[in-house]
């Protein structure tokens, strides 16, 4: 018995640092954000999310309502650059809505081009991760703590210097890292509205 709960603390000490090595990885990959920075952006991001049954391997349907708190920083560029990069740092709220309520919470840290030739229409794309934490009880996804990455592709439409918005989508991928089986993934897409803020 000893030697079985030592075997498993093993391997989730193993899958646990896998987790924060990519985190912290995304977030060495992105020092130069914090160097060069011309500015910081706020943002709250609200939309919804479906898994879908058949996708990656995905065997439940869970529906969420998501909220997001976004930091932004905004890497400096050529003066007569046509695009910009800047690093995202992410706390989300996944709320499962459906087939029963819990919650999905963590950090994600993604990286952001964004292309910026035009002053009012400028698209994006996104790419990254993080790790989760839950309560939800899903068949098939067995640990408490759990992976995810993503990506997306966006559209910020700026109404004037003091009122700008985002809409975009993104895949998002849920999984334990095999801390604990079974270890069923969740693939979903999500569509999400962001408002900048001032803090």
């Amino acid at each position: 018995m000893v030697e079985y709960i030592k075997n498993r603390l093993t391997k989730y000490m193993k899958q646990i640092i896998k987790i924060l090595t990519t985190v912290l990885v995304l977030t060495l990959l992105s020092s130069g954000a914090n160097a060069d920075k011309i500015k910081d952006n706020w943002k709250i991001l609200v939309g919804s999310g479906q898994s879908h049954v058949g996708w990656g391997g995905t065997k439940e349907t869970v529906k969420t309502y998501d909220f997001i708190f976004q930091h932004e920083t905004i890497k400096s560029s050529a003066e007569n650059s046509k695009y910009r990069k800047s690093f995202l740092f992410e706390v989300p709220i996944h709320i499962v809505r459906a087939p029963y309520s819990s919650y999905m919470t963590g950090i994600n840290v993604y990286h952001k081009w964004q292309i910026t030739s035009n002053d009012k229409l400028q698209p994006y794309a996104l790419i990254g991760g993080g790790g989760l934490y839950t309560n939800a009880d899903i068949p098939g996804t067995s640990s408490k703590i759990r992976g995810t990455y993503g990506a997306g592709l966006g559209l910020q439409l700026n109404i004037n210097k003091d009122f700008k918005y985002s809409i975009e989508t993104r895949f998002h991928h849920v999984s334990n890292g095999s801390i604990k089986s079974p270890n069923d993934p969740l693939n979903s897409h999500k569509v999400l509205i962001g408002f900048d803020i001032k803090i």
